[in-house]
């Protein structure tokens, strides 16, 4: 909806500029005012829905991310006496966070690269 509401604004701007070179007197004012309107319109419109996207995108990342991050706790706490016995407990958190970030960081480049195509 977005593409469509980005190329209807080319079109608009396109006729606004036509309006603007042509002296015509049968063109009036509201024709003017008309085209200014849906120009701003369009560009509220587009501007409002990619900040729904974005909020919707960012949630959802969000929530994905604490459910992956209280998974790989769980299974931290899984761990059984020799885990514990050989890696101390900041080198268990640390791994915790490594797998939670390359985690993230996949899941985003397949979203992005989802995206483009």
């Amino acid at each position: 909806i977005s593409c469509t509401l980005h190329l209807s604004q080319a079109y608009l701007i396109m006729h606004f500029t036509d309006y603007f070179q042509e002296s015509c007197d049968s063109c009036g004012l509201a024709v003017g005012l008309g085209l200014a309107f849906c120009l701003t319109a369009t560009e509220v419109i587009r501007g409002f829905l990619l900040s729904c996207h974005n909020f919707i995108s960012n949630y959802g990342g969000t929530r994905t991310r604490g459910a992956l991050t209280g998974v790989i706790y769980d299974k931290a706490l899984r761990i059984g006496n020799r885990g514990i016995r050989d890696f101390s407990a900041g080198e268990i958190v640390n791994f915790i966070q490594v797998d939670v970030e390359q985690i993230v960081m996949a899941v985003t480049w397949i979203s992005m690269t989802a995206s483009f195509l």
